[in-house]
């Protein structure tokens, strides 16, 4: 069931063009991410002024 769900995930991002399928673009996402939960309190406690940059490098694909 797991490989049938994977291959129908890998066939829809090919498909839609998915950014995240380059691995470097994918590594960006994930790195931003782990910047945010390092200071969490900060970004998602008290302060919301953190900005995610995702939309800059993933509407370059």
């Amino acid at each position: 069931m797991q490989e049938r769900l994977r291959r129908q995930l890998r066939h829809w991002q090919e498909s839609t063009g998915d950014g995240l399928l380059e691995p470097d673009i994918l590594n960006r996402l994930t790195e931003e991410h782990d910047a945010i939960v390092a200071y969490q309190e900060t970004a998602w406690g008290k302060s919301r002024s953190y900005e995610w940059h995702y939309t800059e490098y993933l509407n370059q694909c």
